[in-house]
């Protein structure tokens, strides 16, 4: 008898369970598989750590495709096949992700000075209000900057220089 994929595991697992004829020792817990696939992909990560180049080539070779550049060092080698073996493991990008990251790609191939800014998560408005050794600040977001006590700035690094008197990255 052969044991389903972890795919149609998932699928069924929860109509089994919903009919009472779940058979505990062929049908693992999703937990189980959860486990499984953890130690699976983390014995493969200390695995690749100690592999000579030509085996790591050779991993390039199935997970990617083609082969790795020659001059392709190892310190490169081993996170990006580390980089892939979790992928395979746990999944990919979000299809959102990628997007955004063609977009990135896209807008620094027409202009390679072009400023990587990142998106507010905040609407022009937004307070956000913390407290720094005991005296409340209150930041108001601008739809071109930020605004801290009537006076506007370009960075939430800058106020929080001014506040802390430490710089910000």
């Amino acid at each position: 008898m052969t044991h389903p994929s972890i795919q149609e595991h998932f699928r069924l697992d929860s109509l089994l369970e919903q009919s009472g004829t779940v058979d505990a020792a062929f049908w693992p817990t999703t937990m189980t598989i959860r486990n499984a696939v953890h130690n699976d992909c983390s014995t493969s990560l200390a695995k690749i750590e100690d592999m000579p180049a030509s085996a790591l080539r050779t991993l390039w070779r199935e997970l990617i495709g083609g082969s790795a550049a020659t001059r392709l060092r190892r310190e490169l080698l081993v996170p990006i096949l580390a980089y892939k073996l979790q992928e395979k493991a746990y999944g990919g990008l979000k299809p959102g992700t990628r997007t955004h990251l063609r977009r990135i790609a896209a807008s620094l191939a027409t202009d390679k000075s072009a400023l990587l800014t990142r998106g507010s998560r905040f609407k022009p408005g937004t307070r956000l209000i913390r407290e720094w050794r005991g005296e409340t600040h209150e930041v108001t977001i601008r739809s071109s900057g930020y605004e801290y006590r009537g006076k506007d700035f370009a960075t939430l690094s800058e106020i929080a220089n001014l506040i802390t008197g430490t710089r910000w990255y």
